[in-house]
């Protein structure tokens, strides 16, 4: 500051420099990026998604920041774990419903409460009961989407001006407790999306220096310009495979370089490049689940989610944009490579795997198996797979000595004019011969079934209950739905080919609603399954699938294989020097 003295009045005057000029949020949060001294991304997983084992998407991301960054370390925060523990810590406190809200009252809490003890492994008794776990299922089911699922309370609070739900203000202070220099949130699923953004907004007003990325399966190309520059309080959105973008946005050379897949909101505007797609995912470092206590999660035995491909081989069904993340690229990691991976987690007493991929083709099936066999590595595992002729006896036999105790298949339809209007390249006949094979090796078989597809007429939906009525002795479980019309699916693309007349935007993001000149409407589909909901029940391995309750996946494969948990998980098979500090493989109870 300067001071100017007024001669003859004996007053000094104080002459204030002139305010430095306002930083842009562009120049700001470059600023931040690239200071130099070490930084800390935390990545946030947020609810209401799927609560058996540890999200993988984030692993990946830590794994490549702390690879390529050296001035950056990464902090997962699991806020959708914390979620529900959260919740159950109430409900023991109780009373916490209404009895409007739970009819079963102060009982129907503590049962809730015994669900969650029972899923982490107290109880193990209860697991295999199979009418108390209809029971807990359905408790669990409606007490979690009333609590933590509300959708509609995100978005007045997005979109209207209504109250953030208190828990918003928790997971904010978690987050900030960490002293970001950035914060990612990954929205994998629509029913965390309102929340995601819910705590996006949140971190910006509270803590308006950190910069704010969105990112996850959600976010497919188009998405952000779909929903224009307001929806978005972030910096960034990344769509496609995560890894390299948020390397090059943490590096500070998003903002000049056009760096692929990333979008960046500049105010009312926004900077979008088109993903890249070839990535090599064999060049990525392995997922890094450091930060989760496996055991925490809601199954009695940690199972851990891992990723053989990257995309869909086949990548031609008309109602599907699951690989277009990938840009309908298909990409591999190498057997060897997944083997040590798994030999690793093994170490750790863990011996259950969910592999995730859209599709494992038939021969990938095969060399996996022979490699797992080969290393002498005793697990067990569930996949997801297209039903067709090429899955062999031997094929399947090596599945089963392997390890896998079932498969999700995508049967969809069993009218062949359906199948072929959805491109899914199979032929009735071969599906009920693949079925009949895998059960015959020992394999359950899950299958998903569509209702409703543009054009499929009720007569043709009687022709996938006949399909099912004849491959029941090999069924053990059916997974159907509605049809649903998405951004960025054939359907959507070339609308005239289904007959298709008119499409409107639903208040999720990339779903939309729709007319057709023929066959079922949306609320037909709709009205079919509820009317064939007894004969979807019917298959059922076991009692625990009777009423069609019991659907966590996870818990399917331990159910499954209930009866080698303990030679599965017994501590002389694990090779001496590996992983010290491994702890019990008995979950602790909540």
């Amino acid at each position: 500051m300067r001071f100017d003295a007024c001669h003859g009045s004996g007053v000094v005057r104080l002459r204030r420099p002139p305010p430095p000029a306002t930083r842009t949020r562009k120049e700001a949060r470059i600023e931040r990026l690239t200071a130099r001294g070490p930084k800390k991304l935390v990545l946030a997983y947020p609810e209401y998604s799927s609560i058996t084992a540890a999200p993988l998407g984030v692993a990946y991301l830590k794994s490549m920041v702390q690879k390529s960054l050296p001035d950056w370390s990464a902090k997962i925060l699991d806020l959708n774990l914390e979620s529900h523990e959260h919740f159950l810590a109430e409900l023991r406190q109780g009373p916490f419903f209404t009895a409007k809200e739970l009819p079963e009252g102060r009982e129907g809490e503590l049962a809730i409460v015994r669900a969650a003890e029972t899923y982490r492994g107290a109880h193990e008794h209860d697991f295999f009961d199979a009418d108390r776990m209809i029971d807990y299922a359905r408790l669990w089911n409606r007490a979690m989407k009333s609590v933590l699922f509300m959708p509609n309370a995100y978005s007045r609070a997005l979109f209207q001006g209504g109250p953030r739900p208190d828990r918003i203000s928790r997971h904010v202070a978690l987050i900030l407790k960490e002293k970001p220099t950035a914060v990612g949130i990954s929205i994998c699923y629509i029913e965390q999306y309102f929340a995601g953004l819910c705590l996006a907004k949140a971190i910006r007003e509270r803590a308006p220096d950190v910069v704010v990325l969105l990112g996850g399966t959600m976010f497919k190309e188009g998405i952000a310009r779909e929903w224009g520059p307001k929806a978005w309080p972030a910096d960034y959105i990344v769509s496609g495979a995560g890894e390299l973008p948020i390397v090059e946005i943490l590096a500070g050379r998003a903002e000049e370089a056009n760096v692929a897949g990333v979008t960046i909101v500049e105010g009312e505007e926004l900077r979008t490049t088109p993903p890249f797609y070839d990535t090599d995912f064999e060049a990525l470092p392995d997922a890094d689940f450091s930060d989760f206590d496996l055991r925490a999660y809601f199954s009695p035995r940690p199972v851990v989610a891992m990723q053989t491909t990257r995309g869909c081989y086949w990548k031609r069904c008309t109602f599907c944009n699951h690989y277009t993340t990938v840009g309908g690229s298909y990409q591999l990691r190498s057997i060897p490579r997944l083997v040590d991976e798994m030999r690793r987690h093994v170490a750790n007493g863990v011996r259950h795997f969910t592999f995730v991929d859209d599709i494992i083709s038939p021969a990938r099936f095969n060399a996996m198996g022979k490699a797992i066999l080969d290393a002498g590595l005793s697990i067990r595992y569930h996949a997801m797979s297209r039903p067709m002729r090429h899955f062999t006896d031997d094929i399947f036999k090596r599945m089963f000595d392997s390890g896998c105790r079932f498969v999700l298949w995508g049967v969809e339809s069993g009218s062949q004019r359906v199948l072929d209007l959805m491109e899914k390249g199979t032929v009735v006949a071969d599906v009920e011969g693949c079925l009949a094979r895998a059960a015959a090796a020992g394999i359950k078989n899950h299958v998903f079934i569509i209702c409703g597809f543009p054009t499929e007429t009720r007569e043709e939906f009687q022709e996938t209950l006949a399909f099912l009525e004849r491959v029941r002795p090999h069924v053990h479980a059916v997974h159907k739905g509605p049809f649903g019309l998405e951004r960025g699916t054939p359907v959507y693309d070339h609308p005239e080919r289904f007959d298709i007349t008119r499409m409107w935007r639903k208040p999720t993001p990339l779903i939309y609603d729709y007319e057709c000149r023929r066959g079922m409407s949306p609320a037909d589909a709709r009205a079919a399954l509820d009317e064939a909901r007894p004969f979807f029940r019917s298959f059922a391995a076991g009692k625990a699938l009777e009423k069609g309750d019991f659907r966590f996946r996870d818990h399917m494969l331990l159910f499954y294989c209930r009866d080698e948990w303990e030679r599965l998980t017994d501590r002389r098979a694990t090779p001496a020097g590996s992983a010290a500090g491994t702890r019990s493989t008995t979950a602790r109870p909540t």
